[in-house]
């Protein structure tokens, strides 16, 4: 692969010489073309033809490069590869912009889920969005595929990615811009992508299987859970434990507000964490066990495995808020039911110790610092 870094002008002379010593794939940064004005539109479309022309893979024009942490190749302008150490991992990107890729890699390196492929492709005058899409859900190493797309150019191969996806189960989660008119208008300035109608790409996301989020931190938050996490969330009823009463209450309005369901309990299994449960705690979900792990964790790993053995609870959501004693053995009892339960089980630790979300995230459990968060984290993966 080449690298072609040059302005616009350069770029065709370049690329004659890079086709002429025989190299296959090329990877453009430079922009100023279709993004740029009608006479970038023409050096573009000059660029898309040779390109076919001779069967060259070519990323960009417009992009920031390509990014395979797997077999340690970095052909990206960003600095970040070589200042960060990127945690490797079964997560790929694939981008319309350039800077939400550097943000992906920033976010991985402060999360941890770990980054396998990092792409931008720019205006796509070769390589479109829905075939590194496709590419990446070939790759056994890839478990979630992560995207910003202002729009695919070509509905039949964006729709054949997509089957590559669910055929190889590997979970797409896309943060879709261009609702509006207006942002329509930048999407085609900014890369030439088409956005089209909003209302459409909602149906073929649902339809099609793919999980839509809202904004960046949804983005992020859902990916990290989903490296972490494929059990599926089957009817999206929710168990909340919580050293907070009014923190329960708070979830439970917003899981009910987000479309998810507050699990109803089996008689016996709020007997059964009621026999271990302070008496002015309560059994009934959301679980308040007050303060109880202040003092003794044990029994909240009890609680716990009540939980995930309840038919009618599909995944598990702890809050802790202010929890700052006990915290390694509270850690462990929350890694033991993850890992037993066979159910989903997430964490939002709220302004307690700050080993408890270093020692939880080490342990594979996935953590949020706010139970909103989380709670739109489980809404993804029960959709």
């Amino acid at each position: 692969m080449a690298i072609i870094a040059l302005p616009a002008a350069a770029v065709l002379e370049a690329v004659a010489a890079c086709q002429a010593a025989g190299i296959p794939a090329l990877t453009v940064y430079s922009s100023g073309f279709s993004e740029a004005s009608p006479a970038g539109q023409a050096l573009e479309a000059e660029l898309r033809r040779r390109a076919r022309e001779r069967g060259t893979l070519l990323c960009g024009p417009n992009s920031q490069g390509v990014a395979n942490f797997y077999d340690r190749v970095a052909a990206n302008f960003t600095s970040s590869p070589s200042d960060l150490e990127v945690p490797v991992g079964p997560l790929g990107f694939v981008s319309q912009s350039g800077l939400f890729g550097g943000i992906a890699l920033a976010e991985c390196v402060r999360r941890g889920p770990g980054l396998g492929y990092l792409v931008s492709t720019g205006n796509e005058a070769g390589v479109e969005f829905s075939d590194v899409l496709g590419h990446l859900a070939r790759d056994p190493r890839v478990t979630v595929i992560g995207g910003y797309l202002e729009g695919p150019r070509d509905g039949e191969r964006f729709r054949e990615a997509i089957r590559l996806a669910h055929e190889h189960r590997t979970s797409v989660v896309l943060l879709k811009v261009g609702h509006t008119e207006t942002a329509a208008r930048a999407a085609a300035s900014h890369t030439r992508a088409l956005a089209g109608s909003y209302r459409v790409y909602q149906e073929v996301f649902r339809q099609w299987g793919v999980v839509e989020v809202d904004d960046v931190e949804e983005l992020f938050d859902t990916l990290a859970l989903f490296a972490l996490e494929q059990r599926p969330c089957v009817a999206g009823r929710i168990a909340v434990l919580t050293n907070s009463g009014g923190m329960g209450v708070f979830c439970a309005d917003k899981a009910q507000e987000l479309g998810l369901r507050m699990a109803t309990l089996a008689p016996e299994t709020r007997a059964a964490i009621a026999t271990h449960l302070p008496e002015f705690g309560s059994p009934d979900n959301p679980v308040d066990i007050t303060l109880q792990a202040f003092s003794e964790t044990a029994p909240v790993g009890s609680h716990l495995r009540h939980l995930a053995a309840d038919p009618g609870v599909d995944a598990l959501l702890v809050v802790f808020g202010v929890q700052r004693l006990n915290v390694p053995a509270l850690v462990e009892e929350i890694r033991q039911t993850r890992q037993q339960s066979g159910k989903p089980l997430v964490v939002a630790w709220m302004a307690g110790a700050p080993e408890g979300p270093r020692l939880l995230a080490a342990a594979g459990v996935p953590i949020f610092l706010d139970p909103l968060r989380a709670l739109k984290a489980l809404r993804a993966l029960a959709r």
